[in-house]
Formats: structure tokens, sequence, C-alpha cells
């Protein structure tokens, strides 16, 4: 596998917006969001744009949710709440191959090639995890009080899990 391979990243704004929510009390803000997988940006943002917003904890839960299904060798489509958008998820062995289409099925982003960008399992579970235990920590940090939510304790869970499958891969 190349280092391309073994990248997956998803980026979250953490701006002035997300604060202004989560100080109210929402454990499920709607940010701005930013997928990469190898080279490719699925989302077509470039620089500090970003062109896909959704309520994080839905979108983080639906990622973690769906690891065990991966590894067993089943297609995933996760669909985006705010933005009709499907996270492809259609794993090959020890690799799965990544694409974000739009509701029409057309690829968000035209420079991705059309079976998906190639990752391996590992880069994806460790970048769901990564971008959920930052997530997790912001909305601490932001609002302590919402430790102690459904959510955040569904999240932690959630995690705890994904690492624990993370130490069965090679």
């Amino acid at each position: 596998m190349t280092d391309k391979e073994n990248m997956f990243e998803l980026v979250i704004d953490y701006d002035e917006q997300f604060h202004e929510q989560v100080q109210s009390g929402d454990p499920n803000p709607l940010a701005d969001l930013t997928i990469r997988a190898g080279e490719y940006d699925l989302t077509g943002a470039s620089g500090d744009r970003f062109y896909l917003d959704d309520y994080v904890y839905f979108n983080l839960r639906k990622q973690l949710d769906a690891i065990e299904s991966i590894l067993a060798g089943n297609r995933n489509e996760l669909t985006f709440y705010n933005i009709p958008n499907d996270l492809i998820l259609d794993p090959e062995n020890a690799t799965i191959f990544v694409s974000l289409v739009k509701s029409s099925g057309e690829p968000k982003n035209d420079a991705v090639p059309e079976d998906g960008v190639p990752i391996t399992m590992r880069a994806f579970i460790e970048g769901v995890v990564n971008a959920a235990e930052e997530f997790h920590e912001k909305v601490i940090e932001v609002n302590p009080d919402l430790e102690d939510s459904e959510q955040m304790r569904t999240l932690r869970d959630l995690i705890q899990n994904a690492k624990e499958k993370l130490s069965d891969i090679n």
C-alpha cells in the first residue's frame, strides 16, 4: 500500500457557528465538512473552502456504526442529513473504495475515480476515530455540560468499539 492509500480524513470546521450551537446545548451541530481519501478531496473543497455541511454527531455515528458491516465485507451507503449526498464505502478484502455521490448518483468531485478511492480498512477506521475523538473533545471543551449527554456517551461507546475492531486488523 502507498502512503496515499493509508489516508482518510474527515475535517470539521469548528467555526463560530459550531461554537454557538454547542454553547446553546446542541451536541449535534450543523457544520462544514471536508472528506479526504488518498490524494482526493471527495467533497471537491479547495483551500479553506468547504463544499458540504451536515450534522456532525449524526455523520460520525453513521460512519462509526458502519465499521462492523464494512469489516464483514458489506457495501454501505451513508446518506447525509442536511444535503442529499451519499458516502459510498465499498470494501474489497483489506481495502475500501470510498466515494461521495450526489443524489443524482454523480460524483460530488469529478476528479475522483468512478469506482472510488482505494484506502486501507485501517486508514478508514483510524480517520473516523480521530475525527470522532476530536469532535467529542471540542464539544466538551465548548460546553462541559454536554459530557453526560446521551449523544456524547454513545459517541464514546462507538469510539471504543471502533478501537477494538482496529486492534483486530493487522
